[in-house]
């Protein structure tokens, strides 16, 4: 599954080392940081693509690959890969041909290649981030704000509680690395994924879901803390653009309790915020904003909510699907809940970094998102190639969506990496599959092949070059010459999706079609076939070897 954009080789390493340096790393999901020095290309064992672990890998900028159990066996330690975190290919290389590649630099600077889209929107791309590093590389990449700073990974090194003066500095040096930028600074979000080393375990606070953000700010040791945060806050505020941000609020009785409380101990400047992170909340935040300065959306905690899915388990990964329309339906309401005041609605989390999906947003009203600082790049470019006018027709034709893999299909991709899972036990027609990627003929069929049926979606892992199908929602499979060409299939269409894998010397691959196009999910007689291939409309166009 692909997960941080970018290309790295190198020698698979099994863990962090101290001459890491230029290696790919394969690490399990729980593993911490810090990763000193930074590797080549990250691959990571069971990862949850929304959690806080890999939200962290996220923030480093090194491509990066999730694989399941069964993939990372396969991958021998010592090898030479070349992994693309864009798409999720890893493929087995030489070392000869593998390229000089540098290590990842943390404060090599990036720059954005559009604030706007190509009719003019402004859109907004500000940084979500847990220290001074990157902040510094939001600064170097042309971010217009600080939209995020998750004040519970601060924390003295000797591991005591912090206090009032250590939350001063740590703001201070803050501010100072941004530069000038606006910093907004979530108060404390202890959560179960979120437990800072001097909170013991014995206290309860963040033990379960729903159980964090403002709804322990009652209770000390937290009680104390945040007013600690808010002392140090207030005394900076008149040298630096602060904002602040409650976490998990509930309703907006809730958010006037707490406006207050703020307003007590805060300057009247200092803009203040609410995070709406589950779904009764989100379709409330056109009131909040009648209340607060700004709202942010949640999209970590608010799909793991709309789900019912943990999103720090990964065996859940499947139902916590960035793909469902159910997502983009529900996000339209929020936008339309918000109103005019849309373009005050931040939205946080991994959803607008995951590939094909900020388009998306954009076509549903979004205008202010906080990301990561390493992915200011490939999501600026993004926004400067998008028309918002195609962004709008895509929202609305994903809206529209009756599945997940009809969004899939309408975002140029092959096949879900959240299904993966539950794929592999579906290879009762590997065997065919198989045979006609050696050019063999099939049963009935005559040079010209079509497939008809109802059949599971092949796709292939690159890692492995093992064929399976997967399940759920059963799908005409696509249509192949069996006769050893690379053969392109109309249920890939996009121009920018990946390349498929050859399988073996005169195999065949899934690759997209260079031009776009629409999805193709008919079975087609071979006689019809040919009418389509004369006219120039063929779902499948083929290349001999």
């Amino acid at each position: 599954m692909p997960y941080v954009p970018g290309t790295a080789c190198g020698t698979l390493r099994q863990g962090m080392t101290d001459d890491a340096a230029g290696c790919i790393v394969m690490l399990d999901a729980s593993l911490p940081g810090p990763f000193a020095p930074l590797p080549a290309g990250f691959i990571v064992v069971d990862g949850a693509p929304f959690s806080h672990a890999m939200i962290s890998i996220l923030g480093l900028g090194v491509p990066t690959v999730i694989v399941n159990r069964a993939q990372a066996q396969e991958l021998e330690a010592g090898s030479t890969l070349m992994l693309d975190g864009g798409s999720g290919w890893i493929m087995m290389t030489d070392a000869a041909d593998c390229p000089d590649m540098k290590p990842v630099s943390s404060n090599a600077p990036v720059s954005i290649a559009a604030s706007a889209t190509t009719d003019g929107t402004r859109i907004s791309l500000r940084v979500s981030a847990r220290n001074k590093q990157a902040i510094r590389r939001a600064v170097q990449s042309g971010a217009e704000a600080i939209g995020l700073v998750r004040s519970e990974f601060i924390e003295p090194d000797d591991g005591r509680p912090p206090d009032a003066a250590f939350y001063h500095a740590a703001f201070r040096d803050l501010c100072e690395a941004a530069g000038g930028l606006p910093v907004t600074i979530r108060l404390l979000d202890i959560a179960a994924d979120k437990h800072p080393s001097w909170l013991s375990p014995e206290s309860g606070a963040g033990g379960a879901i729903g159980l964090q953000g403002v709804r322990l700010y009652h209770d000390e040791p937290l009680r104390g803390l945040v007013l600690a945060q808010l002392e140090a806050i207030s005394a900076l505020a008149a040298d630096y653009k602060l904002r602040v941000l409650l976490p998990y609020v509930a309703d907006r009785d809730e958010l006037e309790y707490w406006v207050d409380v703020l307003r007590q101990s805060l300057p009247w400047e200092v803009p203040l915020g609410a995070m709406a992170e589950t779904p009764a909340a989100a379709l409330q935040i056109g009131r909040w904003l009648e209340v607060v300065d700004f709202a942010g959306l949640g999209c970590n905690d608010l799909m793991q909510c709309l789900f019912g899915a943990d999103r720090d388990r990964p065996e859940l990964l499947r139902y916590l699907d960035p793909h469902a329309p159910a997502l983009y339906r529900f996000l339209r309401d929020v936008v339309m809940t918000g109103g005019e005041s849309t373009g005050r609605i931040q939205l946080c989390g991994v959803l607008p970094q995951l590939p094909g999906i900020l388009p998306v947003l954009l076509g549903l009203g979004f205008r202010v998102f906080s990301v990561e600082a390493s992915l200011l790049q490939p999501l600026g470019h993004n926004i400067g190639t998008s028309s918002l006018r195609d962004c709008e027709r895509l929202a609305e034709r994903i809206c529209a969506a009756t599945s997940s893999r009809e969004v899939r299909s309408l975002l140029g991709m092959d096949v879900s990496p959240f299904a993966e899972k539950q794929a592999e036990s579906w290879i009762p027609a590997r065997t065919a599959v198989t045979q006609a990627g050696r050019g063999r003929s099939l049963p009935g069929s005559s040079g010209w092949h079509a497939w008809s049926g109802w059949c599971r979606w092949v796709f292939c892992w690159p890692a492995s070059g093992r064929f399976s199908f997967c399940p759920r929602s059963p799908l005409p499979l696509q249509h192949y010459w069996p006769c050893g060409g690379n053969v392109r299939s109309a249920a890939d269409a996009g121009d920018n999706h990946r390349q498929g894998l050859r399988r073996g010397k005169g195999g065949f691959r899934i690759s997209p079609r260079q031009r776009g196009g629409r999805c193709f999910r008919d079975s087609y007689s071979s006689s019809r076939i040919k009418q389509l291939t004369a006219s120039g409309r063929s779902p499948v166009s083929i290349q001999r070897n």
